[in-house]
């Protein structure tokens, strides 16, 4: 059987949420194991990437800007960044952020006209900074094809669901949430 690779980056900021970019990590590693007992030929292959040293735009299926708590990070991103990153995403990579990583996200310009979600507590910031995109802080997660958002900090667990459902199999998703014990089905945020 042939593998079949998807290419997953994750930023890592000064400030990044340290258990997000581990627990991606570890829940794709989990992920791939299930798949590989189902006979599933799809590897999730995680690749760090340091955000003072940002590679020539690869090959990703998507970016994950994990949550940021340094407010400098997120509020007043580098132009340098957000060129890469809209690099990625003209390259096709699935542009993927959880609680203020939509911030990096939305200013690229991206997300205008679109819907998005973040932490519920950063909604006022957002809105004030970003009032082209349509809000919505009830959710958790925002699918919306080459963008997904999600809400609060730990909301990256809903966000590696999310990316293991769509590029590896929904039923490696099912079974990995019942490993992890941890709700599968669609949650709100408020």
């Amino acid at each position: 059987m042939t593998i079949s690779s998807v290419h997953i980056g994750i930023i890592n900021y000064p400030g990044a949420m340290q258990s997000a970019i581990h627990g991606f990590t570890e829940m794709f590693t989990l992920a791939n194991g299930i798949a590989a007992d189902a006979g599933i030929n799809k590897r999730i292959h995680l690749t760090l990437i340091n955000v003072n040293q940002l590679p020539t735009p690869g090959k990703l299926q998507a970016l994950i800007i994990p949550p940021l708590m340094d407010k400098q990070q997120y509020l007043n991103v580098d132009s340098s960044i957000q060129q890469w990153i809209l690099k990625q995403h003209a390259n096709g990579a699935t542009l993927c952020s959880s609680c203020a990583g939509t911030f990096v996200i939305a200013s690229t310009g991206l997300l205008d006209q679109r819907p998005a979600t973040t932490h519920w507590d950063l909604a006022h910031q957002f809105r004030q900074s970003f009032p082209d995109i349509l809000l919505d802080i009830d959710k958790i997660l925002v699918n919306d094809a080459d963008i997904i958002t999600a809400g609060g900090l730990m909301s990256w667990i809903d966000l590696g669901l999310e990316l293991v459902a769509q590029f590896v199999q929904p039923s490696v998703m099912r079974q990995l949430g019942q490993y992890m014990v941890v709700d599968t089905g669609l949650r709100e945020q408020r």
